[in-house]
């Protein structure tokens, strides 16, 4: 022992009974409920441990050559199908299933979607705290509208190591660790793998990461990011030999109009806004996006030039394809419908 501390940290040479102490300096982390003898001397702590190994090979060869006991056939059908039926309804419920759904003969299951499997590293500073890490981030899976398998392929008392990493990189899986955190060293060597490593002290705060890590994993949905806003002020009617049609002068009251495409190459769309519903263009979040309700940019004026974007607090004009019934406080919104990683 290298170290005696007590709760407050504080460096002591003797503990008393039930009292409790954080050691530092033994060579592996020990059991939950393992007891840990001080004695006089090495030569002591090395006899009682050869005497512990004797005891405990002397008992699993006991074990192994022990005579069968007498069969109790019924008795032991009686026992396995209650085990049975309690182990059937845990897998049902950690993987959101019920008695009702029936299985086909490859497995599968009748009106369900494959199951999604998320393989974890999970770490913690001792023992009682792993097992409730471990169970909090398995009950995230019934959370999410899919059918998440979450597959703790390793877990243990430590803080991760450069070996976890490796293993990690080979299973694509990431790292959680709660009140224990890697060496510099090794986040140095899971950023080069690009291994996920969240560690944290607060639990919550650590499920919160672990959504946002297994939302990479499930399919990607359609978001809406709006990139400006524009508050209709005046409707004005321009003429032409062939046609007219209405331009409404606009106020930008947040963030960037764009004409044609964003910075980041995306074709923008437009849609326009009345009272708080959407009279034109696609809805918020739409999922199945009808063409034809696709609202483009015709022109962008700033006094008498076109202009590709317009920034907040400027006025202009904008003329929008197939629709042009424009009234005085409607809102146009220029946004682009992106892919995005969300938990759900």
């Amino acid at each position: 022992v290298k170290l005696l501390k007590d709760v407050n940290n504080k460096q002591i040479n003797t503990a008393g009974p039930s009292q409790p102490v954080r050691i530092t300096g033994l060579k592996s982390p020990p059991s939950a409920g393992d007891s840990i003898l001080c004695v006089d001397s090495e030569e002591r702590a090395k006899e009682i441990v050869d005497k512990r190994i004797a005891i405990q090979n002397a008992t699993n060869r006991q074990t192994s050559t022990r005579p069968p006991r007498r069969v109790d056939a019924l008795g032991d059908l009686q026992v396995m199908n209650v085990k049975t039926a309690i182990d059937r309804k845990k897998i049902l419920k950690r993987f959101g299933l019920d008695d009702d759904r029936h299985q086909r003969d490859d497995g599968t299951v009748e009106g369900e979607a494959d199951p999604i499997r998320i393989p974890i590293m999970i770490r913690s500073d001792a023992d009682g705290t792993l097992a409730a890490v471990e169970g909090a981030l398995l009950a995230i899976a019934e959370e999410s509208q899919h059918r998440l398998i979450i597959d703790p392929i390793k877990s243990g008392v430590g803080p991760p190591s450069a070996s976890d990493v490796r293993m990690a990189q080979e299973s694509n899986a990431p790292i959680f660790s709660f009140n224990v955190h890697p060496e510099r060293e090794v986040t140095r060597l899971a950023e080069k793998n690009g291994v996920v490593v969240k560690s944290d002290n607060i639990i919550y705060s650590l499920l919160d990461d672990a959504k946002v890590v297994f939302a990479s994993y499930l399919p990607t949905v359609l978001r809406d990011r709006v990139h400006g806003k524009a508050l209709v002020q005046m409707v004005f009617s321009l003429n032409n030999k062939k046609d007219s049609t209405n331009v409404a002068g606009c106020r930008i009251e947040d963030g960037t109009i764009y004409r044609n495409e964003c910075p980041d190459g995306n074709d923008v769309q437009f849609r326009v806004l009345r009272k708080g519903q959407v009279i034109a263009g696609c809805d918020i979040d739409e999922e199945n996006v009808n063409m034809n309700k696709t609202l483009r940019a015709s022109s962008i004026r700033k006094v008498k030039e076109d202009v590709l974007k317009i920034k907040r607090g400027e006025e202009c004009g904008i003329g929008l394809q197939n629709f042009d019934a424009f009234e005085e406080g409607d809102v146009i919104e220029c946004f682009t419908r992106e892919k995005t990683a969300v938990f759900m």
